[in-house]
């Protein structure tokens, strides 16, 4: 099938223009840097079939590129170029991040990048005794559209070693209702009590959504 065989209202450029470019799949999104496709593959099939020899992960997009065993012989030059210069800009944008300095900061680095992910994701915020950032937001943990695992153990014992006083955790609801779930409330009650064991303080648990976020300090959970 060609794009313009697609239904118009299906196409990956005409949803990003109506509904807004997040709302794309990743296949979507490499499909609109690959542009066209080849030998009667659209490019929304080709980006299928990189994403698949990617394992679905971007991570490993230029390793795939690069290889002639994985990467479909179906792409270009000119499309292997565009690619590249996107991994290249990220790595660079990565690099020139400048380091959160207070809590606000931080949340402003993690709200712009789960706001509208389909998918859970969990960071933790290291905060010193006047809830200045210690070091960047760790994402911990990346799940499905349904949940994600955090150990408490495990996370009081990174923050431990960062030599934090203070603790923040933050995940995003994909479903826009940002109500905890019991097991929100679990793993709150885990933190706040191992917290005190180590001489942590559990000081926040922030649920995102796109348009909403609750915080369990300011709803009076952690006393």
């Amino acid at each position: 099938m060609r794009v313009k065989d697609i239904p118009l209202h299906d196409r990956p450029r005409e949803r990003a223009w109506r509904e807004g470019i997040f709302v794309l799949s990743d296949v979507e999104l490499l499909a609109i840097l690959l542009r066209t496709g080849r030998k009667g593959k659209s490019a929304v099939v080709l980006a299928g079939e990189l994403w698949s020899a990617c394992h679905g992960d971007w991570s490993l997009l230029e390793q795939t590129l690069n290889s002639v065993e994985k990467r479909p012989k179906e792409i270009g030059k000119v499309q292997r170029i565009t690619l590249q210069t996107v991994v290249e800009v990220c790595r660079r944008s990565n690099h020139s991040q400048i380091e959160p300095r207070t809590l606000d900061e931080a949340l402003d680095f993690i709200f712009s990048r789960i706001r509208n992910a389909k998918e859970e994701h969990a960071f933790v915020i290291c905060l010193d005794l006047r809830n200045n950032s210690v070091g960047f937001p760790l994402e911990w943990n990346r799940g499905s559209t349904v949940g994600v695992e955090l150990n408490p153990r495990d996370v009081l014992s990174y923050v431990t070693r960062q030599n934090a006083a203070r603790v923040v955790i933050v995940h995003n609801h994909p479903s826009g209702d940002v109500s905890p779930s019991p097991q929100d409330v679990l793993l709150t009650k885990q933190l706040m009590e191992g917290a005190k064991w180590v001489g942590v303080e559990l000081y926040d648990h922030l649920i995102v959504s796109r348009n909403d976020v609750v915080s369990f300090r300011a709803k009076g959970w952690l006393d």
